[in-house]
């Protein structure tokens, strides 16, 4: 919803706004690790599953917002007054119109967010320090340091191969879309 209205309505500071999601795309990660801990600490949020998911959700926005404000510029106008010629309201415009038009690009953004965060590690390492709550690189991390003076790689593998299938399935199911998601922003 925020890409949408950052793409169609032009309102005081919405450059500003859109903007700031661009600059936060900007500022490398690791130099908010030390106050992001300092942050969930104090909110006791560190060793839960909340913390992780209110860190990876804020992490991924700025990318989507980024992305689908493209996507929905290089939507046609037409469209959207036509449905407010035939009386739809502007959230009736948005989620009967613009969304359903929109699920290249939602696609799209969701894939590149599941595989950045199924991949993560560092977040896992800093803010969880809980085995029974480690996230799954972070366990094959751990997995690989125990292998690391032992000739038993099938466990290894194993666990690696856990790690592998369920992307290559996802990447298969959504190899069309993610494709025609990622040229239908970029074209106008």
């Amino acid at each position: 919803a925020t890409a949408y209205v950052l793409a169609r309505y032009k309102f005081r500071g919405s450059q500003a706004l859109y903007l700031l999601y661009i600059a936060s795309m900007m500022v490398p990660f690791s130099l908010a690790l030390i106050p992001l801990f300092f942050l969930m600490d104090s909110l006791h949020l560190i060793n839960t599953e909340l913390g992780l998911i209110l860190v990876y959700a804020s992490s991924v926005l700025a990318f989507g917002i980024f992305v689908l404000v493209g996507f929905f510029k290089s939507l046609p106008k037409e469209l959207e007054e036509a449905s407010v010629v035939d009386g739809a309201s502007h959230y009736g415009t948005f989620f009967r119109v613009m969304l359903p038009l929109s699920q290249p690009g939602l696609i799209t953004v969701a894939i590149i967010n599941v595989l950045n965060i199924w991949n993560e590690y560092i977040v896992g390492t800093i803010l969880i320090n809980d085995p029974d709550h480690y996230t799954l690189p972070v366990e094959i991390g751990v997995l690989r340091q125990e292998m690391e003076y032992r000739t038993e790689w099938g466990p290894l593998f194993a666990a690696l191969l856990i790690t592998i299938v369920p992307v290559l399935i996802m990447y298969m199911f959504f190899q069309r879309r993610i494709a025609s998601g990622i040229t239908a922003g970029a074209v106008k």
